[in-house]
């Protein structure tokens, strides 16, 4: 090739970046709800580079290191299928979601040498961004106006609890990301009327299978939801056919059917194959058998007393999920513009937003009651109705748009300020976080190839991911302490247990006692807890 052939394909390359970025730029610079958008943008990279370096033990650092661990060790040791959770001892593997996420965040290691933490929230975020374009080109396939779907997008982005989970160490923002895409491709596929060409519907139809599958295989609470909507407006569509005959006569309802059934059905084949795989992983371990899909069914989806309780409704609803979703205030105006202002399609698009935001709540009440990261998922349908029905009073008075959105917008900032905001500020290091003190002496202690016994840390993965050590994390069922202790060789196999760490007097004077006369030195004590060497 010629240098001036090449340098020609550059310029030319350079120019149609340069004329994208212009056209892009004169869009937000004419479009107030596309300028808001990308200053909510602004916003959240800044506020995600000023926690770039917490350790992930800010909130929920059981879960957020359950995941970090298990990306570790597949780089030290390599994925698998079965891939390793090394806390509760031989043969070291617990998994419950597929590791789609972790497989990503270990790319992302692998091509940046960015300290593991910092992956994981990259990684994260890079999801959670992306997936308020997603809510964006979703609304659109809606028949959403542009400004009600913008701001959609940018109060996805500036919502408290979907600002601070996007950056956390958690499968959330991956899950999320691929459901909304599933769905913004599902709906044009079911409310279509027109004849596409039979390699693009094919190519549509691929997409939307290979979507529905990652999304249900990230974690398939998050997928429920986008699935059921999918559902609903296919039965909607179907609904508006005179009988079942002319139903099936008509070529466009067969395939939006097909479209609609296909996905959905190989999404949960393959769920359904890899919880029977987890679990028999599961049962290979004395430990883990408790945590299979059988046993945590009512953890999982909680009981009808829960779905009437004031721990739902008032707790994790109206002073949690709520204020830190799109603001007290901005709910409030959201409702009276619904009276006042839907009507037709829109106050039918608000009121299936609401219903879908409520019935992740009732479907599994018990986790979102405990685990306030539950509501980044649920957050997004509240939004959107928020979204739909501040949007309708633009179509009549700019003025009371513009005033309802900044009640909004800043209801959402109030909230973070004062919540999530202060814990992303908080200082996480060796002198004031008990895991990082232990695991920084256990390190000191032992080898790479030791695992560690750990008592009174319920199964927490903290210590485990920062000491970088193999642990069998006894939590405090049944009678394990005690039977763990006698069978720490065989949940040690093929390594050995060189270390003991005993926290907060677990296990009682009884364990203490078996402890010490195993101890081969004298104990380290660090903030309520005994290290001993056996």
């Amino acid at each position: 090739m010629k240098i001036g052939e090449s340098e020609s394909k550059s310029f030319f390359a350079w120019s149609g970046w340069r004329h994208a970025a212009e056209g892009c730029l004169t869009a937000v610079v004419r479009s107030p709800s596309a300028l808001l958008y990308a200053l909510c943008i602004l916003f959240t990279c800044t506020v995600f580079f000023l926690s770039w370096n917490q350790p992930i033990l800010d909130q929920h650092g059981f879960r957020q290191t359950q995941t970090a661990v298990s990306v570790y060790w597949g780089i030290v040791d390599g994925w698998k299928l079965a891939y390793e959770t090394p806390i509760l001892g031989a043969p070291w593997s617990v998994p419950f979601e597929f590791p789609i996420f972790q497989w990503l965040v270990s790319f992302v290691w692998k091509w940046t040498a960015l300290p593991l933490d910092n992956c994981g929230r990259l990684t994260s975020f890079v999801f959670f961004v992306g997936s308020s374009w997603i809510v964006v080109r979703m609304l659109r396939s809606l028949r959403v106006r542009t400004t009600s779907s913008l701001l959609a997008g940018s109060m996805f982005l500036l919502a408290p609890v979907c600002l601070f989970w996007g950056r956390a160490f958690l499968i959330e923002s991956c899950a999320l990301f691929f459901s909304l895409w599933y769905l913004a491709v599902a709906i044009p596929m079911v409310q279509s009327t027109s004849e596409s060409s039979s390699l693009r519907w094919n190519l549509q139809l691929l997409l939307c299978t290979v979507l529905a599958v990652v999304a249900a295989l990230t974690k398939i609470n998050t997928f429920v939801v986008p699935g059921l909507l999918v559902a609903f407006f296919a039965t909607e569509r179907l609904l508006t056919q005179t009988s079942i005959r002319e139903a099936l006569a008509n070529a466009s309802i067969r395939r939006m059917a097909f479209a609609c059934i296909f996905p959905l059905f190989v999404a949960l084949a393959f769920t359904l194959y890899w919880v029977h795989f987890s679990d028999w992983v599961k049962f290979k371990n004395p430990i883990a058998t408790a945590l299979t899909s059988g046993t945590l069914t009512k953890w999982n989806f909680g009981t009808v007393d829960q779905r009437f309780s004031s721990d739902l409704w008032v707790k994790a609803i109206l002073k949690r999920s709520i204020p830190e979703s799109v603001g007290t205030i901005g709910f409030a105006v959201a409702l009276i513009f619904t009276v006042f202002f839907a009507r037709g399609r829109e106050l039918a698009l608000i009121l299936i937003f609401f219903a879908a935001y409520l019935t992740v709540f009732l479907l599994f009440p018990n986790l979102q009651i405990i685990h306030n990261y539950y509501q980044y998922s649920a957050a997004v349908w509240l939004i959107c109705g928020v979204a739909i029905a501040l949007g309708q009073s633009s179509k009549r008075q700019a003025l009371v748009f513009v005033v309802a959105v900044a009640f909004a917008v800043g209801g959402q900032l109030v909230t973070l300020s004062r919540g999530y905001a202060k814990v992303m500020e908080l200082s996480i290091d060796a002198i004031n976080s008990r895991p990082l003190a232990l695991a920084s002496a256990v390190k000191s202690m032992s080898q790479p190839s030791d695992v560690i016994l750990i008592y009174g840390l319920d199964w927490s993965s903290e210590l485990a991911y920062y000491s970088e050590r193999r642990t069998i994390t006894v939590p405090n069922w049944g009678d394990l302490f005690a039977s763990s202790f006698a069978q720490r060789e065989n949940l040690a196999k093929p390594f050995k247990a060189t270390l003991v760490v005993r926290c907060d007097d677990s296990g009682g004077e009884g364990l203490a006692s078996v402890i010490r006369a195993a101890a081969s030195a004298p104990s380290v004590d660090i903030d309520k807890c005994e290290i001993s060497k056996i």
